[in-house]
Order: structure tokens, then C-alpha cells, then sequence
């Protein structure tokens, strides 16, 4: 997207408001899910900048894989068209979310995903600067914990978010 491009259209009592892209980038995940309510300021979606450095998300539902995660951990990450690439655990985010929350507001389909009130950690991790994927995509990542565990991720620029 561009600057100023319209993201979405905001329904309310007091007519329809036009939600604009503050600047370029690429719409990574809606934090609301469509029809949803929402409280003045609540956030809607989260907007990648254009140049940011890109991001891995990893969904982890198991607690016991999640608290043996770390920031500087080391995640394989398959590329499109063969081959993988080391990412870097930047951070984990403190508290899970409900895997019901998640319905919805992923930029694509993740198989696997737990459902209902299910906790899911996520944490992220940068790639490489040199690698460069469109996205957003659904992948399984590779973590070494000890052993192999697949893990869902997707794909995107990271947002601070």
C-alpha cells in the first residue's frame, strides 16, 4: 500500500469513516475481526513500514515448547522455492492469546492453529537482510529445541507491534 491508500472503511453511528494508510507498507494482520465492535482508538489492523526488515511470527500452542524460546534462539525458515534460511528470535510476546482471538485477523490461513480458548505464545524473529519474501505466508518453521518441532509462522515485516 501507499501513503493515504484506504485500508478499510469504519462503520458507526454517525455515518461510514474512511481508515487511511499513514504511510507505505504492507498490511501484516487484522487485530479486529470484521463486524467486530470497537471502542474509540482500538487498534485494526497492524501496517508493516515498506522498508522494515522481515519478520517471522511464530504461533506456538504448546507451553512447554514456548517457555523453552528465547530471544537469540535460532529458527530454520523454509523459502519459497526450495531451501531455508536462520532467523533470530527477537522477542516473545509476554502473555499467550486465545486462539479464537486469532480467527479472522491472520493475513492467511495457518493449518494447525489450535481453536477456541486455547492459549498460543507468539513470539518473532528477523530474517536475514539479503532475504527477501513476499508474504504473507503460512510456513513451518523449524526450531532446535532439543529436537525438531514444527511450529506455524507467518510471514511479514515487523510493526512494533
Amino acid at each position: 500500500m501507499t501513503a493515504g491508500q484506504v485500508l478499510a472503511q469504519l462503520a458507526g453511528p454517525d455515518g461510514t469513516t474512511e481508515l487511511t494508510a499513514p504511510a507505505a507498507g504492507t498490511v501484516s494482520a487484522l487485530l479486529t475481526a470484521p463486524g467486530t465492535p470497537l471502542a474509540p482508538g482500538a487498534p485494526v489492523l497492524a501496517l508493516d513500514p515498506a522498508d522494515a526488515p522481515a519478520t517471522v511470527r511464530l504461533l506456538l500452542a504448546d507451553p512447554a515448547d514456548a517457555a523453552r524460546l528465547a530471544p537469540g534462539q535460532s529458527v530454520l525458515v523454509p523459502t519459497p522455492g526450495g531451501g531455508a534460511v536462520h532467523a533470530v528470535v527477537e522477542r516473545i510476546d509476554p502473555l499467550p492469546v486465545r486462539a479464537d482471538t486469532l480467527d479472522g485477523t491472520l493475513p492467511v490461513a495457518v493449518p494447525g492453529l489450535p481453536a477456541g480458548s486455547a492459549p498460543v505464545r507468539v513470539a518473532y524473529a528477523r530474517l536475514p537482510q539479503d532475504v527477501r519474501v513476499a508474504g504473507p505466508l503460512a510456513l513451518d518453521v523449524r526450531v532446535d529445541l532439543g529436537s525438531r518441532h514444527p511450529y506455524q509462522a507467518v510471514l511479514g515485516k515487523e510493526a512494533g507491534r
